[in-house]
């Protein structure tokens, strides 16, 4: 629909940015920066095309002009949440850890209830800055957000692990394989802490069920 109206008006930025957003749920990266570069061509005072060309950038791998394109929405609006997370998660891949940290709070700070977005900042506070205490505040934030979400708990239990609160670590590690039963993964980290306490039953039983969900990977059957 929105290229029979483009067709109809093609100097129609709102039909070219619905375009490149209806591309960029298809995963044609590529098509979509296309079609939203028209409508920023239009536009070039909207924060949201920038910030949505930024995003086309990025998922299509052109870090570079998502930058630049993320920098032009920021210059514009300050208030655009989705551009300061993108800004943040392109800081994070350059390893500009501060940087990132500073992008992710602000964006927070638009709007606090992103779940996904507490889970980032403490992967950029404990992976990147090396800061345990400073990842557990947005964990535990996360946690209430997506109470279900396994990935929320396997970071704590990363955190805690680190932390040698290896209790702590298991119990979490114990609640995301529930929540995701077919994870080999989280059942092979289970095996590690438990041999790294000396309970090598415990390692043991976690390695079998981890072999029956893939009995064909190399890691778990070496640790076997």
């Amino acid at each position: 629909q929105f290229e029979a109206a483009i067709k109809l008006n093609p100097d129609m930025d709102v039909a070219w940015y619905y375009l490149g957003d209806e591309q960029m749920r298809q995963k044609k990266y590529k098509e979509a920066a296309a079609s939203i570069e028209k409508a920023v061509g239009l536009d070039a005072g909207n924060a949201k095309w920038w910030a949505s060309l930024g995003a086309a950038y990025m998922q299509d791998g052109n870090d570079e002009k998502a930058l630049a394109a993320l920098q032009k929405a920021l210059a514009i609006s300050k208030d655009l949440a989705s551009a300061s997370a993108d800004m943040g998660r392109l800081y994070a891949k350059q390893r500009k850890y501060p940087e990132a940290v500073a992008a992710l709070k602000h964006a927070l700070q638009l709007q606090p209830n992103l779940g996904q977005g507490y889970l980032a900042l403490a992967q950029y506070y404990y992976l990147g800055l090396r800061d345990l205490d400073a990842a557990v505040p947005p964990l535990q934030r996360a946690r209430k957000l997506l109470p279900n979400n396994a990935d929320v708990l396997v970071a704590l239990s990363d955190v805690e692990e680190r932390q040698g609160k290896w209790q702590e670590a298991n119990a979490h590690l114990r609640q995301a394989s529930l929540l995701e039963p077919r994870s080999a993964d989280w059942l092979q980290d289970l095996a590690d802490n438990y041999a790294g306490m000396r309970e090598f039953p415990q390692a043991r039983a976690m390695l079998d069920r981890a072999l029956v969900l893939d009995p064909d990977d190399p890691g778990l059957i070496m640790d076997e």
